[in-house]
């Protein structure tokens, strides 16, 4: 592209990421107890009073003390009761979706969820609008303009100030064609600098932003889930998708609280383990790190958790990342990570290869926060202790012999080793 249109694309880029890292910590939909009990009430709702909307909408806004909860209000009955029509989305013979209907029927498509909401708003005594645009992630039908829009969602005006929503994507989500009913309250009054990520409207004034971003602009970021946000993850090294890379790729982000990352490489052609990913903490930052098997095109998708949730709980995707690798090799891999590894917010700095070479002098270097011994262990029995250089830092340079190298370490009242990572040996 030319100079200038590059400029202009990156200082557009800039001043959303600069809007994007001043956002309050606060998380978009976050659940404060009175939201929490807002929701609980509307997701129990009587079968009785949803027969009408005017019914419905009176029974809904009874415990509402602001225009901002009866909004919430009626968002969590449409995303708690309201199934995506996927097979009338899928096959392109779209049924009714007024308002109405869709109460009626309780299935619709983005169309029919942004009328419901517009029509219970207004009953409420609220100004609502649908917004339709250009929505991320979404499949367009065979013949369609790729960039045309393919979805629908509402601004709401709370205080003499328009926010956004998306019951549809407060919902749930569509895998195939299966529709997984799975409440997200991030898409109710979600910021404007976070929602322009996966939502770009057809008029420039809905995005709803200082200065609005260019099409060419959204279609060059990563595909950033409602995670993302809620983990306060912020871009760093890699802002952009559509990666061209050589056989190995760095990929960081900053964190506002302590998470932990995980990451896996997929290709079209094969089923890949997730040993060509390695993530870990670095300092202030947390980087994720990727070796190709081969030269060819790969998405990366990357997961997260909150670091103080509990060891159960799931990892959400957080982004997706397409790249396009100019080389690689099978042996590629990286090394095994043990869970004590980022339980102890171990930083590894050498070596990055997980399958060694017999005969060969490796030097092992890692950061090991409050441990007493750092351990190299050949074979499960033969170990070398490794020096500590300074602070938390060890390094110990080994010849390697055929099996397996394991590195294990022991911390404070403790008696016993974890291991922390471990290599193959060729």
């Amino acid at each position: 592209m030319g100079y200038l249109r590059c400029l202009v694309l990156c200082v557009a880029l800039s001043l959303v990421m600069a809007s994007l890292a001043g956002t309050p910590a606060t998380v978009a939909g976050a659940s404060s107890p009175a939201l929490s009990s807002l929701d609980q009430y509307a997701g129990a709702t009587p079968a009785a009073v949803e027969r009408t909307l005017d019914d419905l909408v009176a029974y809904l806004v009874q415990p509402a003390h602001s225009d901002a909860e009866k909004a919430r209000l009626i968002f969590c009955w449409i995303a708690a009761h309201i199934d995506y029509d996927v097979v009338s989305f899928r096959s392109g013979a779209i049924t009714d979706t007024s308002a109405e209907a869709v109460l009626a029927h309780r299935k619709t498509i983005c169309d029919g969820y942004a009328n419901l909401y517009c029509a219970m708003a207004v009953r409420a005594g609220l100004t609502a609008l649908k917004i339709p645009g250009y929505a991320r992630g979404i499949d367009i039908p065979l013949g369609r303009n790729p960039h045309s829009s393919n979805h629908a969602w509402n601004a709401v005006q709370l205080n003499g100030r328009w926010q956004l929503l998306d019951s549809t994507w407060g919902a749930g989500h569509v895998e195939g064609i299966h529709f997984t009913r799975e409440y997200d309250a991030f898409f109710f009054l979600t910021p404007p600098a976070q929602f322009i990520y996966t939502h770009f409207p057809d008029e420039a004034r809905w995005q709803l932003l200082a200065a609005p971003v260019s099409r060419a602009t959204f279609d060059q970021w990563p595909d950033l889930k409602s995670p993302f946000f809620k983990c306060r993850l912020h871009l760093d090294s890699h802002q952009t998708d559509h990666l061209t890379m050589p056989e190995a790729v760095k990929i960081t982000f900053t964190a506002e609280t302590p998470i932990e990352l995980q990451a896996q490489l997929e290709s079209a052609d094969i089923e890949l383990p997730r040993d060509y990913c390695f993530t870990q903490r670095e300092g202030d930052r947390y980087a994720v790190y990727v070796r190709f098997p081969a030269a060819g095109k790969y998405q990366l998708v990357i997961f997260a958790r909150d670091a103080a949730a509990p060891r159960e709980t799931k990892l959400r995707e957080v982004v997706t990342y397409h790249i396009t690798a100019s080389a690689g090799s099978a042996d590629n891999l990286m090394p095994k990570r043990y869970g004590s590894f980022p339980d102890h917010n171990v930083s590894l700095t050498q070596p990055w290869n997980g399958v060694l070479t017999v005969g060969t002098a490796v030097m092992f270097e890692l950061t090991v926060p409050g441990a007493t011994h750092v351990l190299l262990i050949s074979n499960g029995k033969d170990w070398v202790e490794m020096t500590r250089v300074h602070d938390d830092h060890f390094k110990q340079q080994l010849q390697i012999v055929p099996g397996s190298i394991a590195i294990g370490a022991q911390f404070e009242a403790s008696n016993s080793y974890v291991m922390l990572l471990e290599y193959k040996v060729k």
